[in-house]
């Protein structure tokens, strides 16, 4: 866990950046921003696109509408996501997430940002 979050929250940046023009697209009639609301008490709070976790972005595939990729590259990005909210939720909770999980995230995260790398 000390190895994978500081790791995760430097890649967080790179798949923003990949999908900025998704989320400011699906983001328009919140003038950007993703609006939370929390169950208990019915509070919310907005997140600027910068400050979005994977994982939230990873939830944002059940908004209505749903966040959809438009490219193969927004699409691997967001399989990223969802790859990282599998592996965090099971960090939060204490549990060992699944070897293949991590391995599987790695070599994505891997994959996505060194072809978006600048040459």
């Amino acid at each position: 866990m000390h190895a994978l979050m500081p790791w995760l929250e430097e890649a967080r940046h790179g798949v923003v950046d990949i999908l900025r023009p998704l989320l400011k697209k699906h983001l328009a009639n919140t003038g950007g921003k993703r609006i939370l609301v929390f169950e208990r008490g019915g509070r919310t709070t907005e997140v600027e696109i910068d400050d979005l976790e994977l994982n939230d972005i990873a939830g944002m595939y059940h908004d209505r509408p749903r966040l959809t990729a438009t490219s193969q590259r927004e699409q691997d990005a967001l399989d990223v996501c969802r790859q990282v909210a599998r592996v965090r939720n099971e960090l939060a909770h204490m549990r060992a997430p699944e070897t293949n999980d991590v391995l599987g995230l790695v070599l994505s995260m891997d994959k996505l940002l060194r072809l978006s790398a600048p040459k």
